[in-house]
């Protein structure tokens, strides 16, 4: 018979305490702390183990796990990741079809009930939401409850703001030249974000 390896809860010891004596670690360096500890336990648990132990302790909630990016990164290959992005770019994206909207259906019902429905969750929420992402680029600084108050109150703030500067051009306060303000000071919030994102990681 071959010897059984260590259990798990002497491979979840040494991670906890490995994490107990540096906070923060990427999962690479904790392997090779944990190893280092105890080299017979490298031997006997492979990697694919250790990371189900990982991923066994983050869902109980004993330690979290955050997204990680390798230092020499382009900003560009940073943008491919879509999922790490996934709300910013699905603000950006409902921008544009908010856009689309207005000056594409035509201002009847039903058509004018979609203008609305965008239009609000637009006016309400998405700069305001782009602009917690670009003051808070880090998940843990904020919970949810207070990104969405915060995102709310700032799309108000940013309305008003808006509407306060148009009034004292030519074009004043009317549908089209709030949608492309408030459509540009958007993009530019979210470039913002995965700028101070990528700076951060």
């Amino acid at each position: 018979m071959t010897s059984e390896p260590r259990g798990s809860a002497s491979l979840e010891d040494e991670i906890l305490r490995a994490l107990d004596k540096s906070g923060s670690m990427k999962v690479r360096d904790l392997y090779a702390a944990v190893a280092a500890a105890d080299p017979s336990l490298s031997r006997q648990v492979s990697a694919r183990n250790f990371a189900d132990m990982i991923w066994r302790l983050s869902r109980q909630g004993t330690l979290t796990l955050e997204e990680s990016f390798q230092d020499s990164e382009s900003f560009f290959a940073f943008l491919k990741l879509w999922d790490a992005h996934l709300s910013l770019y699905g603000c950006l994206g409902l921008s544009l079809v908010t856009v689309l909207s207005i000056y594409g259906l035509p201002p009847e019902m039903p058509w004018i009930a979609i203008r609305w429905a965008f239009g609000s969750v637009f006016v309400l929420f998405i700069p305001g939401r782009v602009a917690v992402e670009a003051l808070f680029p880090k998940q843990r600084d904020m919970d949810t409850v207070q990104r969405l108050a915060y995102s709310v109150s700032l799309s108000l703030v940013f309305v008003m703001f808006v509407g306060s500067l148009l009034n004292y051009t030519p074009s004043g306060i009317r549908l089209e030249p709030i949608t492309v303000s408030l459509t540009i000071l958007t993009v530019g919030l979210v470039f913002t974000a995965l700028a101070r994102k990528y700076l951060n990681r």
